[in-house]
């Protein structure tokens, strides 16, 4: 365990990483008030981690990183699980996790004229965005928000997208779906959405096997995006789309991501 000035300055290269701190203790616990423990992009652990103390401490910190966010947790040992490793009581611990970073975001291929739609709701909702299309005039567009200018043919341009991340697929004329697809399914964040008709996406499914790819694949994408709210227009789609997004990120953390 390192103090926290001595931690803050293990984590100085980090552009992200949480940090676990012991608030208050209770009962026979032998925890410390002001004990902290930290994980950084990296995966790499600050403290040493034991026991079921130590695994609950690891998973919260990972669920911190994964979605973004700060939270207090309390963990609870009863006396019959204490005395297995020599305590004499249980404990209740009470620990906040700090989450420092962007958090996850939400990365939308194509700059067409629902991208600033859906951003405005998304940015009022916390979420950092970024958007990706392959012709510069589309993405001059978009303002206040990461842009990257990519290559389909040769794949490359793209952001980093990380396994708590968001994608949503709305290129411009379904023109460069696929490809976006093959991008995203490569990378396998938490969430990829694509927009279109059942037409469509009949069409593009059939391409999207000819590549190779399998039902069980397909079945990784939310297609129609967004949830079924009968929303018709650009506005209310975009709503139903971030609502889809916010409701996927409430669900929870995955064990062991």
């Amino acid at each position: 365990m390192k103090s926290i000035k001595g931690l803050l300055s293990a984590l100085s290269d980090s552009t992200e990483f949480a940090i676990a701190f012991v608030i208050s203790t209770k009962s026979s616990s032998f925890r410390r008030t002001g004990e902290t423990y930290a994980i950084d992009e990296r995966g790499k652990i600050y403290g040493s981690l034991e026991g079921a103390f130590g695994e609950f401490i690891l998973q919260n910190l990972k669920k911190a990183i994964y979605n973004g966010e700060s939270f207090t947790e309390r963990f609870t040992e009863f006396r019959e699980d204490a005395g297995k490793h020599g305590a004499t009581c249980g404990e209740r611990t009470e620990v906040f996790f700090m989450y420092q970073g962007k958090g996850p975001r939400v990365h939308i291929f194509g700059a067409g004229n629902l991208t600033p739609l859906l951003l405005s709701v998304l940015q009022i909702a916390g979420f950092s965005c970024t958007v990706i299309d392959d012709d510069e005039r589309f993405l001059s567009e978009i303002e206040d928000v990461e842009k990257y200018m990519v290559d389909y043919e040769k794949m490359t341009g793209f952001p980093e997208v990380k396994p708590g991340d968001f994608c949503v697929i709305v290129t411009r004329g379904h023109m460069r779906d696929l490809e976006a697809l093959k991008f995203c399914l490569e990378k396998s964040p938490r969430y990829i959405g694509m927009i279109g008709s059942e037409k469509k996406n009949a069409e593009l499914k059939e391409r999207f096997f000819s590549e190779g790819y399998t039902e069980e694949d397909w079945k990784r994408i939310r297609t129609p995006v967004g949830l079924d709210i009968g929303a018709s227009s650009p506005g209310e789609i975009a709503v139903a789309i971030a609502a889809e997004i916010i409701l996927e990120r409430r669900k929870g953390f995955v064990q062991g991501v």
